[in-house]
């Protein structure tokens, strides 16, 4: 039954894609939060706009 095998490979790839979307989600949260708690020591680069 080659669908049914289908149907589950589907599912473990969108099971492994919401598992590194949350580990991404979760990592830019952790960055964001050091960034935060890091303002006190980087005051005159924090005041400066944030190019990407």
């Amino acid at each position: 039954m080659p669908t049914v095998v289908g149907v589950f490979d589907v599912a473990w790839w969108l099971l492994a894609f919401m598992l590194v979307l949350a580990a991404v989600v979760v990592a830019m949260r952790a960055a964001a939060a050091v960034s935060v708690h890091g303002q006190h020591d980087h005051d005159e680069r924090d005041q400066q706009p944030v190019r990407l």
